[in-house]
């Protein structure tokens, strides 16, 4: 395909891929190719996980109506990745997590480029990198009884919800909030985001667990689960221009599980919507997007010190 016609609207499986959705696509795959390259470079396993994963195996590449990209690490080789992540991604590449972006805590880590804009609508208050991302999950083994897995729930749940109502007290109660002031004081963030670490590797050592989980999530999400074979062992399957991994036994742990039968299309009238909360533009640094809405981000480009 010639750079002229790269960007041309396509129908694919009846629905309408517009130049828009291929220049998100292009900064994505832009993002997961250097990633791969990463991965490789340090012998990292590097999987697709959620819509990306059914992506592959049903599409050979986006879900048409989709527009992100999700990929998954064990939690050995994505600490890893974040060890070098400062010297591997520079600029417009960003590497975001709770340390490398404090006011962007999540459980997970996005690997940004800054040449682009995609700002969820809960979170234009927050002073952190928005640009073009993708998801870069992260998943620990976890138990066989399901009261432990509660336990180990109900405590990671409530590490993240101090840490992260750290930084967005919009989302917490006054109460929720002057408990997280007086935690805060006690021990350093670092310290919360080091046990909060811990608390959703804890099961890592014993082999004897063969089932994964996505942990580090505000809900725990019981349907993200892999095998440990099917994820360290993983196929490789087209998408797009490139061959990606796929856990091995995607067919039964991970998307049936999530996607009950996925191989079937949804209705015509369900695809399309899967990120409208999301403002995306490939062609403009977030920081320039700032600037041209400036009624709306104006406080971001204070705190920038941009006028």
């Amino acid at each position: 395909m010639t750079e002229d016609n790269k960007f041309a609207p396509e129908v694919r499986c009846d629905f309408l891929v517009d130049e828009k959705r291929k220049k998100i696509w292009a900064s994505q795959m832009d993002l997961l190719k250097k990633l791969m390259e990463v991965c490789n470079k340090y012998n990292l396993t590097l999987v697709a996980d959620s819509g990306t994963a059914l992506g592959a195996v049903r599409h050979k590449g986006f879900i048409p109506w989709d527009d992100d990209i999700d990929v998954a690490m064990y939690r050995d080789d994505y600490e890893k990745l974040c060890e070098v992540a400062k010297d591997e991604f520079k600029e417009p590449y960003f590497f975001q997590n709770g340390l490398t972006d404090r006011n962007h805590f999540f459980g997970f880590a996005r690997l940004r480029n800054s040449n682009g804009t995609a700002i969820f609508e809960g979170y234009r208050k927050h002073k952190f990198n928005n640009g073009m991302f993708i998801d870069i999950f992260v998943y620990d083994r976890i138990p066989d009884s399901p009261k432990k897995i509660q336990k180990l729930h109900k405590k990671e749940a409530r590490l993240e919800t101090l840490l992260a109502n750290y930084y967005y007290p919009e989302f917490s109660s006054k109460l929720k909030q002057i408990a997280m002031k007086i935690l805060i004081k006690l021990h350093s963030y670092e310290y919360y985001y080091k046990k909060f670490i811990k608390t959703c590797s804890k099961y890592n050592k014993n082999t004897n667990y063969k089932t994964m989980a996505f942990v580090c999530c505000s809900v725990f999400m019981e349907n993200t689960r892999n095998t440990y074979e099917g994820f360290k062992n993983p196929v490789k399957l087209p998408f797009e221009d490139i061959m990606i991994n796929v856990p091995s036994d995607y067919d039964t742990c991970h998307l049936k599980v999530m996607f009950g039968d996925y191989m079937k299309l949804p209705p015509v009238e369900e695809r399309g919507h899967v990120h409208d909360n999301c403002i995306m533009d490939p062609d403009t640094p977030y920081l320039e997007y700032y600037k041209q809405h400036k009624d709306e981000f104006g406080h971001l480009l204070k705190e920038y010190g941009i006028e």
